[in-house]
Parts: C-alpha cells; sequence; structure tokens
C-alpha cells in the first residue's frame, strides 16, 4: 500500500506542474496571437514589411507553443488517469468496490479466445 500512495504523491505533484506549465502556454497562446493581429494590422495600414515579419513571427511562435502545449495537454490527461487508477487500487486493498468493469460480458464460453 505503501507503493499506491508513493505514487499518487508523484501523480499528484507531476500534475500540479503540469497544470502551472498549462496556464502559462495559454497566456503565451493569447499573447502571441493577439501581437500577430495587432502587427497584421500596423502592416496592412502602413505597408512597412517589418510589422508583416513581425507578424508572421508571431504566427510561427504560435504554432510552435501550440505543439509545446499539446504535450502539456496529454501529459495532464495521462497523469489523471495515472492517479486515478492508483487511487482506485489503493480503495481496493482497503475493501472499497473497484470502479472498473471486470469485462465480464466478454466472457463467452466456446468462443475460441475464452480460456476455459
Amino acid at each position: 500500500m505503501q507503493e499506491y500512495n508513493t505514487r499518487i504523491d508523484a501523480f499528484t505533484q507531476e500534475l500540479k506542474i503540469s497544470s502551472k506549465h498549462d496556464r502559462w502556454y495559454v497566456i503565451v497562446r493569447v499573447i502571441t496571437i493577439l501581437c500577430f493581429i495587432v502587427f497584421g494590422f500596423l502592416f496592412v495600414k502602413t505597408i512597412r514589411y517589418e510589422f508583416l515579419f513581425l507578424s508572421l513571427s508571431c504566427l510561427l511562435i504560435f504554432f510552435i507553443v501550440m505543439r509545446f502545449h499539446k504535450k502539456i495537454l496529454h501529459q495532464i490527461d495521462l497523469l489523471s488517469i495515472l492517479l486515478q487508477i492508483n487511487k482506485n487500487e489503493l480503495n481496493v486493498l482497503n475493501g472499497e468496490k473497484n470502479r472498473y468493469d471486470n469485462g465480464s460480458e466478454f466472457n463467452i464460453p466456446g468462443h475460441h479466445f475464452h480460456l476455459i
């Protein structure tokens, strides 16, 4: 049981850190897309190519940040699932009912994948 508690604590800490990263990525995404819009507007008004370069640079940064943010979101989903599984295992060891289905509806006697 100590191992499950250790895992739960580790997953909880990693989830907190990943959630903080998630918030920062959201802020950076909003800032970069706003800069893209502002510089694009300035380029249209002044026809200065520096603003076009800045606008396209912001768009590129936005897509790069999106890629990293997607990885963080995947990590958050994975950590949440691992945390739920370990909490369930600990609860089962403490005598509570298993929250997950045991797959009995797939137990078809006579089927060639059936064990007994």
